[in-house]
């Protein structure tokens, strides 16, 4: 259908103008209402559009976003000494991967394997918490048909039950609900 409608029919300039008041409307008061004011003059909606994906979505924006996701997996650290959690770490590395199939579809870029993924997991936790440490061996070691080295979200679960952030917050000095034993108000109370 679009290859063989017509721009030079008089439907053409209706559904162009409706395009760019669309458009128009959606940028309104944002970074991106700039790059459709020229055609704001001959309510060229095709020619908005076109402008918008060659300024924001052209192969120049896959290509910086693969490079901020890529750094992450290869830069990001994480020690275990703040109140970051482990799950939020293993989290950044699911999102930047997701983020990078999402840029592979429109750029010709080359994904890690889980393998990689997983390595590139172990080699940011810089954490020296005995447990945490053994579990990452036992990770390195797994290495058959469906281990755990060849699996991201295997290794995550296994992982996140040594979390020493999670512990801490875990062992608190509170008792949790559960471990309140009643909460009963005395009905015999005087009030004077």
């Amino acid at each position: 259908l679009v290859s063989r409608t017509s721009h030079n029919h008089a439907l053409y300039r209706d559904d162009n103008a409706t395009v760019y008041y669309h458009l128009e409307e959606a940028t309104r008061s944002s970074q991106y209402a700039a790059s459709i004011k020229p055609f704001q003059r001959t309510k060229d909606g095709r020619g908005a559009w076109m402008a918008l994906i060659n300024q924001y979505a052209g192969k120049y924006k896959w290509e910086a976003e693969i490079k901020r996701q890529d750094d992450l997996l290869h830069t990001r650290i994480w020690k275990g000494q703040s109140a970051f959690p482990l799950e939020g770490f293993i989290a950044q590395h699911r999102n930047a991967f997701v983020s990078m199939q999402q840029c592979a579809k429109h750029i010709e870029y080359q994904l890690p394997n889980e393998h990689t993924r997983v390595g590139y997991l172990l080699e940011g936790i810089q954490c020296s918490d005995a447990g945490l440490q053994a579990a990452m061996a036992s990770i390195r070691t797994d290495t058959q048909a469906g281990g755990m080295r060849g699996d991201f979200e295997l290794s995550a679960a296994h992982l996140l039950p040594y979390d020493p952030v999670a512990k801490k917050r875990g062992a608190g000095t509170k008792r949790g609900q559960a471990q309140i034993s009643s909460a009963s108000q005395d009905q015999s109370a005087n009030v004077s």
